[in-house]
């Protein structure tokens, strides 16, 4: 066996998979990653980097490919750090996820039964929101849309539109190379309508080294409901022309109903400025889930994969079994999708969000929905002495609470405040299988623990779950 070490080529057998898509071997009792192995592959593979404690390998050769492999649909999809796994099959990505969920649950030291994955049935064109960056292609003679813009050149690059690829900041450009198959067709013709925009009225893109530059991202948000398109740009400053590009875009493309200005001068990769500015349309989007209205607005958040949480949303319907008059408290509500889908419409909701435009939507669908006893506090949920003055008015005993945070899972004050309400019910929402095994290992403490846990695969294609 050759020594592991960089540059070291070396023949291995793929015997699993992590969530970023590499396939795991082992060698001597050392981890080798595999960059674009499938569980089962027997390939010769080149050490391109070396730590004390795991390899990196790319493959040289596949020497015998696995019956879980199969041939990825994008172009580059072994660049972008998105579809990690659209080189298996979808049925195996669900079979890796349900795996990655029982390992989080496992190292907790929690036994706790992890159900199969619930899917959507589709695992392409399913995203509502994508985030584009806005950066400069380098011109080329090969480029043949660099060649078609070269009148419009600035110091031998153009604008672009794109996605970066894995583990860097090199943009890879849409609708060039590929169109992205996570998102609606529509977003890739709204791309390159701004591309040629800013080209043409030589906006120049921003530059994330040397902080110059005006056009930093696009935002396109879509409700599968109606087939709007909501459309945010972000930019470095105040720009006369933001009216002109809302008016011929609206013009091009009628099914966008409104567009955005979004402002963020700070030398940061922050993606988002604090504040959003209609410029032409309307401000909201309406979509459905479980037969409930929801408005959103551009800074509101909104489940990216409209199919999957319709399942997300029954399950925990089912979970949650909140009845006429039951009292409800909803954490991280958002816009109240959570509450208002999975309750009656007398329910006694009081909702909790830090997103004040969020609170506003909120307020707003529970008027949509008949909500009459829904109440919207805007704090942190991760203050207790924000949330205990919230609750103050929310006095009693209650049935259920929903939580659902972002990744980072519940802060501890949080559980205690949790677990000191005496609630019949809990059902935790998490994007994020690790800090959910946390979280339960500290209510489990508290004499609080879990029954089962339900994967809903809302990303397909990607290691999320």
């Amino acid at each position: 066996m050759p020594e592991l070490r960089k540059g070291a080529t070396l023949r291995v057998d793929v015997i699993d998979m992590n969530n970023l898509g590499a396939g795991i071997a082992k060698v001597d009792g050392a981890v080798v990653f595999v960059r674009g192995g499938v569980t089962g592959d027997v390939a010769d593979v080149e050490i391109i980097k070396a730590t004390s404690s795991y390899f990196v390998a790319r493959i040289v050769r596949l020497v015998k490919a696995s019956e879980h492999r199969t041939a990825s649909e994008c172009p580059v999809s072994n660049r972008c750090g998105g579809c990690v796994f659209r080189n298996i099959t979808y049925e195996y990505e669900t079979e890796i996820k349900r795996s990655i969920v029982e390992g989080a649950m496992r190292r907790a030291g929690l036994d706790i039964g992890v159900l199969p994955v619930l899917t959507a049935g589709r695992d392409s064109r399913y995203r509502n929101k994508a985030l584009y960056p806005i950066g400069r292609l380098r011109i080329s003679s090969n480029n043949k849309k660099s060649q078609k813009d070269r009148r419009f050149r600035s110091d031998a690059y153009i604008p672009a539109i794109g996605f970066f690829a894995d583990h860097s900041h090199e943009l890879i450009p849409l609708p060039g190379e590929c169109d992205c198959l996570l998102a609606p067709e529509s977003f890739g013709e709204i791309c390159e309508f701004t591309r040629l925009y800013i080209t043409e009225n030589r906006v120049p893109p921003y530059d994330e080294t040397t902080g110059k530059g005006i056009a930093r991202h696009l935002y396109l948000r879509s409700s599968e409901t109606t087939g709007e398109v909501m459309v945010t740009l972000v930019l470095t400053c105040e720009a006369a022309w933001i009216t002109d590009f809302a008016e011929r875009l609206m013009s091009e493309f009628p099914f966008v109903s409104g567009v955005f200005l979004n402002l963020n001068p700070e030398k940061t990769n922050v993606v988002l400025g604090r504040d959003f500015r209609l410029i032409r349309g309307k401000g909201v989007l309406t979509d459905e889930l479980r037969g409930r209205k929801f408005e959103y607005s551009p800074g509101s958040f909104w489940q990216v994969n409209r199919g999957a949480a319709e399942l997300l949303l029954n399950r925990a319907a089912e979970m949650a079994d909140i009845h006429e008059g039951d009292r409800v408290l909803d954490l991280f509500c958002g816009i109240g999708t959570v509450g208002m889908a999975v309750s009656p419409a007398d329910a006694e909701l009081f909702g909790i969000e830090i997103v004040e435009s969020a609170v506003m939507n909120a307020r707003r669908n529970a008027e949509l929905n008949g909500f009459t006893r829904a109440a919207f506090a805007c704090c942190d949920a991760d203050d207790p002495d924000a949330v205990r003055k919230a609750l103050e008015p929310f006095r009693g005993s209650l049935d259920v609470v929903l939580t659902d945070p972002p990744r980072g899972g519940c802060d501890q004050s949080l559980i205690d405040i949790i677990a000191g309400l005496d609630a019949k019910r809990i059902v935790y929402i998490s994007c994020n299988p690790n800090t959910l095994a946390r979280d339960l290992v500290i209510f489990r403490e508290k004499g609080l623990a879990a029954e089962w846990v339900q994967p809903v695969d809302l990303f397909p294609r990607t290691g999320h779950v």
